[in-house]
């Protein structure tokens, strides 16, 4: 589909009529040297330098995979360069064929600067035909070039165990996650995705998203994180139970100070390479009181699996008027890309007296 089309036909589209925004999208711009992105990708501002983290993967063969964690840093995100990188190759693999992205943001702490990012887990053992995910703490302390495994910090509390998944189709846990720092209130929250595969055909798959937070004053650790289950934060991470928040959750959760409100914008997969690009607004992340879907896009020629926002003043988690959203599919489906949004606040017409 031709972009102009597109940007035309997510303008109609972005007005909703429950709430008073909008949203317009800028052509694509290819980011030629960013290849393999294989999950959301981390900015963070430390000081003057902006850090830009992603993890690739090269295979090597069936059901495995080495994972390059490649590290940038610049004053902007048009002049990175790229530093050492870094792996999670000393990582213990307790079923043998763990294998870790670094995914979704990076909060570092106040205090003392560690840098703090979860770290979604695959492994293969026992749970077929697709691979079990689970989502880990990794901790920081010389600027991302190495790191610590803090432990698990949200898992499924469905069995890994095929046997115990009865009809045509399987859980496999949670992950693909995107944290938020909401550093107002107090709280990190991870924006997951569950996976139900069907067992004859593992691209069969559904995707729903489901939500979870943390105290920062308990420092993302394990056994800290409550996911929202029965209208509240009511259910321990580690084997609890869920509820589904989300149609979808393959996006980018971020606060917008121009529109004062919590957005996210996900993909809704309905079928291989099929589904659409929708957008939701949250006044309070506490009570999770999102806003019903806004549509803005065919899944195809809309944006990708892996989504981050970055403002002008390469800030994402909190971000202005104006942002890029970054996408990228690990070269799957298209480049690596970013489009400039820009935020409208549409004004209620004024009624005759």
């Amino acid at each position: 589909m031709n972009y102009h089309v597109i940007a035309l036909l997510c303008l109609v589209l972005s007005v909703a009529s429950a709430a008073d925004y909008s949203w317009t999208w800028g052509q694509p711009v290819a980011q030629i040297q960013e290849r393999n992105i294989d999950g959301s990708p981390a900015v963070l501002k430390v000081g003057a330098d902006v850090w830009y983290l992603y993890t690739s993967s090269v295979a090597e063969g069936p059901r495995k995979t080495t994972e390059i964690l490649h590290r940038y840093k610049g004053t902007s995100m048009d002049n990175l360069t790229a530093q050492p990188s870094a792996s999670f190759d000393s990582w213990d693999r307790p079923h043998g064929d763990d294998h870790y992205w670094l995914v979704g943001g990076i909060w570092a702490d106040p205090a003392d600067g560690t840098w703090y990012a979860t770290i979604h887990c695959e492994f293969f053992t026992g749970i077929g035909p697709w691979c079990q995910r689970q989502i880990r703490l990794a901790t920081s302390r010389d600027l991302g070039l190495t790191w610590k495994n803090e432990g698990l910090i949200w898992t499924s509390d469905t069995s890994t165990d095929l046997a115990d998944h009865h009809g045509d189709r399987v859980d496999c846990g949670i992950g693909d996650q995107r944290l938020f720092i909401d550093r107002k209130h107090g709280y990190a929250y991870i924006f997951g995705l569950h996976y139900n595969v069907l067992k004859t055909n593992s691209g069969d798959r559904r995707h729903r998203g489901v939500v979870a937070r943390c105290a920062l004053t308990d420092k993302l650790r394990p056994g800290a994180w409550r996911q929202w289950h029965n209208g509240g934060w009511n259910s321990d991470c580690l084997g609890g139970k869920h509820d589904f928040v989300f149609d979808g959750a393959l996006g980018s959760p971020f606060y917008s100070t121009y529109l004062n409100t919590y957005v996210y914008m996900y993909d809704r997969v309905t079928g291989p390479g099929t589904g659409d690009c929708v957008i939701r607004t949250c006044n309070d992340l506490a009570k999770q009181d999102w806003s019903e879907p806004l549509r803005l896009c065919d899944y195809k020629g809309g944006f990708q699996w892996y989504g981050m926002v970055v403002d002008e003043a390469c800030n994402n988690f909190v971000v202005g008027e104006k942002f890029r959203f970054y996408s990228a599919s690990n070269g799957c489906e298209e480049g690596t890309r970013y489009n400039v949004v820009t935020s409208h606040l549409v004004q209620p017409s004024k009624k005759n007296p």
